[in-house]
């Protein structure tokens, strides 16, 4: 669906979420600011009547590995 807004907020206080839409063919991107004593958060993906939870999970004692995620919502 194209134009979807779509947050991506981190089940932690103080920790921000923020905000996307999707492009033509349906995709996103959205960066989020996670600290190293992140590691284990939960994050809620949301577009529209979809929802998903997922979890930040990597190495924080690694600094080269990118820390990302892909979130397939089905609408």
């Amino acid at each position: 669906m194209p134009d979807l807004p779509v947050k991506a907020e981190p089940v932690k206080e103080r920790r921000e979420g923020h905000e996307g839409k999707t492009n033509k063919e349906g995709y996103y991107e959205i960066f989020l600011h996670i600290h190293n004593e992140d590691s284990g958060t939960k994050i809620v993906v949301s577009a529209d009547s979809a929802k998903k939870e997922i979890t930040a999970t990597y190495n924080p004692e690694d600094k080269v590995t990118k820390r990302q995620a892909a979130v397939d919502l089905v609408i």
